[in-house]
């Protein structure tokens, strides 16, 4: 946050210069930038420049813990909440079905209105209408490597299905903190568990823009197409 920022500074021999605030769905005074960068070089009592940020207009609430809860209740869960729900069917032998395994964001996040809530869970077992055998479910993990610092990326994954159904399975909004920074950094990865249905496409998009997409075909190894 913007005072322990000025802390730190003084505490490290140099002075706070400029301050800036930027509209952001980030807490207010939350230091989004600064300059010179981290590790850059300055001299003793040389100037650093904040970015920090004004917070948002848009309505905003804590996201509620929904591990546990059956998923017919997740909508009242969220009653009140202008958000977008996307579940994914997880295979997880031993789990309850019909019951949030997993969510993202964490509890307790600041979400925002027309935040994209995602949650995991295993389906209950159905009897396939007509005749046949039931089709084939296969698994398997996208690995996506990042060849640059993506903490402050807004970076998503969606699955897109054989019938065109697209799904947001991971996202992560532009983080700043000392711990963001220590994480997404220069060849980390990106690790999605996918389970589906003859074939589908995952794609990686950073800030909006598509960097990436894995063809998943019965079974076989991902095949990296862009």
């Amino acid at each position: 946050m913007l005072e322990d920022a000025r802390r730190e500074i003084v505490a490290s021999g140099f002075r706070v210069g400029s301050l800036a605030r930027i509209e952001q769905d980030l807490p207010r005074d939350m230091v989004v930038s600064q300059d010179p960068a981290p590790g850059g070089e300055l001299a003793d009592q040389g100037e650093i420049h904040l970015l920090v940020s004004a917070g948002s207009e848009r309505p905003s609430a804590l996201m509620p813990d929904l591990r546990g809860l059956p998923v017919g209740d997740i909508k009242k869960a969220l009653e009140g909440f202008e958000v977008t729900l996307v579940p994914n069917e997880v295979d997880i032998p031993g789990a309850t079905p019909d019951t949030v395994l997993a969510q993202n964001p964490a509890p307790d996040t600041l979400i925002y209105q027309n935040h994209v809530i995602t949650y995991d869970f295993v389906p209950s077992k159905k009897e396939e209408e007509g005749e046949g055998e039931p089709e084939k479910r296969y698994e398997a993990t996208v690995r996506h490597q990042m060849f640059y610092d993506w903490y402050g990326r807004e970076v998503r994954v969606d699955v897109v299905d054989r019938t065109g159904n697209r799904q947001t399975v991971w996202s992560k909004k532009p983080e700043f903190d000392a711990a963001a920074q220590q994480t997404y950094v220069t060849g980390t990865a990106i690790r999605v568990p996918v389970v589906y249905v003859s074939e589908a496409m995952v794609e990686v998009y950073v800030d909006g823009v598509p960097e990436a997409s894995y063809l998943l075909k019965e079974g076989n190894p991902p095949v990296k197409t862009h």
